[in-house]
């Protein structure tokens, strides 16, 4: 009997870790806060930390879903922020991991 609530203990002890990890990984999930295009395919972007960078997008705008924003200026600057995914996207649905953009650290094309 010990041993089957001190197993239970134990369960819930990792599921309260885990919850506990995952709150925390939610929070330091950066997030876009402010979007203004700048010349050419470049953003400048606010972040909910207080930072700022501008990011040239141009060698990342590449595959279906980014074709026309790289070939349409028109299109690029319909740029928002979507609040509930905290990043940047455009209209056709396409949009970039706010952390990537904070690193600047893109994946290899």
């Amino acid at each position: 009997m010990l041993l089957k609530q001190l197993k239970r203990l134990t369960q819930m002890e990792m599921r309260i870790q885990i919850k506990k990890r995952l709150t925390l990984f939610i929070i330091l999930v950066m997030q876009v806060t402010a979007v203004e295009p700048l010349e050419g395919r470049k953003l400048r972007l606010t972040f909910d930390d207080g930072s700022r960078r501008d990011v040239d997008l141009r060698p990342h705008l590449r595959g279906p879903v980014f074709e026309r924003i790289a070939a349409d200026r028109d299109y690029f600057l319909r740029v928002r922020v979507d609040p509930e995914l905290g990043t940047i996207v455009w209209p056709n649905g396409a949009d970039f991991c706010p952390d990537v953009l904070h690193s600047g650290r893109f994946p290899e094309d």
